[in-house]
Order: C-alpha cells, then structure tokens, then sequence
C-alpha cells in the first residue's frame, strides 16, 4: 500500500506541475483529496473556510475533498 501512494503522490504532482487538474469519474473524494490544495491553491481556503462555518465538528463527509 505505501508503493500505491508514493506513486500517486508522485504521479499528481506530476501532473499538476505542467498545469494538469485532478479529476475522476466518481468525483474526488478520499483517494485524490491529499492533493486538491495544489490543484487549486487560491480556491482551497475558500472551500476550507465554507467547510468549517457549515460543519464546525467535521462530521460532514470526513476526510473528502482532503479536508
């Protein structure tokens, strides 16, 4: 399992350094969520702010979106 993620870290940040976006067909969810603050790095405090205001205890959706 760490080989899987040491090559998807390495594959999405590949990906986004040549202006590339994450994507997937069921969304982004957990497996592609530790790098949505790269692929959109002046979206995601907005997103992380809305996220807190709307669910102070994080209980909504746990660990999706990487939030």
């Amino acid at each position: 399992e760490s080989t899987y993620w040491r090559i998807m870290d390495a594959a999405m940040k590949a990906v986004i350094s040549v202006d590339g976006t994450i994507g997937h067909h069921h969304g982004i969810g957990v497996n592609k969520g530790p790098w949505i603050h790269l692929d959109a790095p002046t979206m995601w405090p907005v997103v992380q702010k809305i996220k807190d205001a709307l669910d102070p205890y994080g209980i909504m959706n746990p660990g999706k979106l990487g939030l």
